[in-house]
């Protein structure tokens, strides 16, 4: 049954997309004109903007998620385009990810619809938001690039199918992930990379986390939690070929850690102002602070910093000073309602004693 349902949303996607190649061409075009006006004189700018332009796969998901309203669509792609042209760092092939949150399977390798394959994992370490952050929006980037470049050989591939693997993963470091960045994804990065998941296979789940589930469920749309499968770690099997899976999940590939992720390029390459290539190597990572009364400090109390996902405490030593003052600020958080009630009271009385003092005196015509 859930074959079919998957099955009859592949083709309604694919018919979607012959149906709308049209209007797909003249929103393209329309998009082409007003780039070449505001970026036409700056080669460096529009040799990385550009790319986007001729993907015809994101700019389908754009009209898709319009109900393909032209005008709706030309808007955002617009909008699009304007926050990727202030996205400098987009110019690398390469682009930085602190936290690898996602392992991709290498071509042609895929789910038994042809859906090219990507498997999420959730890592249970501490790190900072920014760097969950800017691990989420150049995975997405790099996601988008891959499937533009799978279409250049063979077309349409619409959709990634993505495996969410949680084993390991405490609740903690969901909850906390879950508020830090859902508002974030669905107002600042989720409008420009729509609809790159087709299907979610959550695996190695217990009920420990119906309690983000919940929350999701209150957050997504409906048509969103439909692709979402709760799935047995074996049943996984029947939704992915075999030769198409690592060893790791019963399948007859390598396992994750030994195969090649095409996300991961080694080497970053940037178009310059003349159109040809300078090839720079990837620059040691600046480490990220972590709040000292972070639940995901694990020198809880000392400031710490995260450097290649190895957090450690602030210059490499724990001080005494740092403590106190973390217990300062713990013990002012804790009392600083009851403090602020006592003070008030004190303040009262002492209104109080000096008012009756002041009237208790003795008037002036009475002590004659």
């Amino acid at each position: 049954m859930a074959h079919d349902v998957l099955r009859q949303q592949h083709d309604n996607l694919l018919e979607q997309y012959d149906r709308n190649l049209d209007l797909l061409d003249d929103v393209q075009r329309d998009i082409k004109e007003s780039f070449e006006e505001k970026f036409g004189g700056n080669a460096q700018q529009k040799g990385y903007l550009d790319e986007w332009l001729s993907d015809k796969g994101s700019l389908f998901r754009i009209l898709r998620r319009h109900n393909f309203d032209r005008d709706k669509a030309l808007d955002a792609c617009l909008r699009t385009l304007s926050w990727r042209a202030q996205r400098h760092d987009f110019e690398d092939l390469a682009l930085p990810i602190p936290i690898e949150l996602f392992q991709c399977i290498p071509w042609p390798s895929s789910d038994f619809l042809g859906n090219p394959l990507l498997f999420l994992r959730l890592p249970d370490t501490s790190f900072a938001t920014q760097q969950l952050k800017l691990s989420i929006m150049n995975s997405l980037e790099l996601l988008r690039r891959y499937l533009h470049r799978l279409n250049d050989k063979e077309a349409p591939h619409l959709q990634f199918v993505w495996v969410l693997d949680l084993d390991g993963v405490s609740v903690r470091h969901i909850n906390w992930a879950l508020s830090e960045i859902a508002a974030w994804y669905f107002k600042d990065i989720g409008p420009h990379y729509p609809y790159l998941c087709g299907a979610v296979y959550v695996i190695n789940y217990s009920w420990v986390y119906l309690g983000a589930w919940s929350f999701l469920k209150n957050i997504l749309p409906a048509s969103a939690i439909a692709r979402v499968h709760f799935i047995s770690a074996e049943q996984i099997l029947d939704y992915i070929p075999q030769e198409s899976l690592p060893r790791d999940y019963g399948g007859s590939l390598p396992s994750l850690k030994e195969l090649d992720n095409p996300l991961a390029i080694k080497q970053s390459v940037k178009m310059n102002r003349r159109g040809s290539q300078i090839r720079k190597t990837s620059l040691p990572s600046i480490p990220i602070p972590i709040s000292r009364l972070s639940a995901l400090n694990p020198y809880f109390g000392y400031p710490a910093e995260n450097s290649n996902g190895k957090p450690s405490p602030r210059g490499g030593q724990r001080h005494i000073g740092d403590l106190l003052r973390t217990l300062t600020v713990l013990f002012w958080l804790k009392w600083r309602r009851k403090g602020l009630y006592l003070s008030v009271v004190v303040g009262l009385c002492w209104l109080s004693l000096r008012l009756w003092r002041r009237w208790a005196r003795p008037l002036p015509w009475r002590t004659r």
